[in-house]
């Protein structure tokens, strides 16, 4: 899953994916290791490279040390850390034990105190979409919030392109009622205050796009409590990982017990 992008002046020879794409790498068969020694793999990689269209540099980014408990055959060539590792958790029991496992009590008094207070405003209601009707409207609401997220940041909105709309619109429509994609949101009344895409693959739920409205209600933290109504989806719905994916914010670390090391190669 390649391609040849450019970057400036320089066309860089990249895994498809790019800025919407937290792991990347190649695909791999159970018995990879078996299969290709690092010589062989080499050889093939330098009969590839031969075999492509023209380019200017190699920049594979992202790469996961270990594919299915296969070791990527990337991981042979000359490689670097990645700035940012991932972050994942087991998951099991119930929701209550969960928590207790992961907070402290008075971090857990905190947040239901705040989870009251915000109840007192209006109904709360946590929902999983699948109607197309809601899709569209929860989308256009979790790119809005998102845009206002990365305009705080000072980075670029993705969502001021087409592209990236129509994308995830795309994969919604086409993979949200066989349980791929998984969009939810966290309502108060009518009113949307966070919304979540994600996926899941192999009882491994990958928390991916997360997303909150800013105003005097974002105090009561209503990106957590969606959260911990998807860590109560995931206990009833099998999903053994919850996966955290990309980035080095400090809340992944008081709900994660792993971490996953990412590598370049350029």
């Amino acid at each position: 899953p390649l391609a040849i992008q450019r970057r400036g002046l320089v066309s860089c020879l990249e895994w498809l994916g790019g800025t919407i794409s937290d792991y990347q790498g190649p695909i791999v068969s159970n018995d990879l290791s078996d299969k290709i020694s690092k010589s062989l793999f080499l050889e093939i990689w330098k009969d590839v490279l031969a075999k492509l269209p023209r380019f200017n540099a190699v920049l594979l980014e992202n790469q996961p040390e270990y594919i299915n408990k296969q070791k990527n055959p990337f991981m042979h060539l000359p490689c670097e850390p990645h700035a940012s590792s991932a972050y994942f958790t087991q998951i099991s029991g119930t929701l209550d034990s969960f928590l207790k496992e992961k907070r402290s009590s008075k971090s857990r008094s905190t947040e239901r105190r705040k989870f009251r207070r915000l109840a007192e405003h209006g109904t709360l209601e946590f929902v999983v979409t699948a109607n197309e009707e809601v899709i569209d409207s929860t989308l256009d609401t979790m790119f809005e919030q998102k845009s206002e997220s990365y305009r705080e940041m000072g980075v670029t909105d993705l969502f001021e392109q087409s592209i990236y709309r129509d994308f995830f619109k795309s994969m919604t429509e086409h993979y949200v009622r066989d349980g791929f994609i998984q969009l939810c949101a966290l309502k108060l009344d009518e009113q949307i205050l966070a919304t979540h895409w994600g996926m899941v693959f192999k009882n491994r739920f990958y928390f991916f796009m997360p997303t909150y409205a800013r105003g005097e209600l974002a105090r009561y933290a209503p990106g957590n409590l969606l959260m911990q109504h998807m860590f109560d989806w995931c206990l009833s719905n099998d999903v053994q990982i919850f996966d955290f994916t990309v980035g080095d914010e400090p809340y992944k670390k008081f709900w994660c017990d792993e971490r996953l090391d990412l590598y370049n190669s350029s």
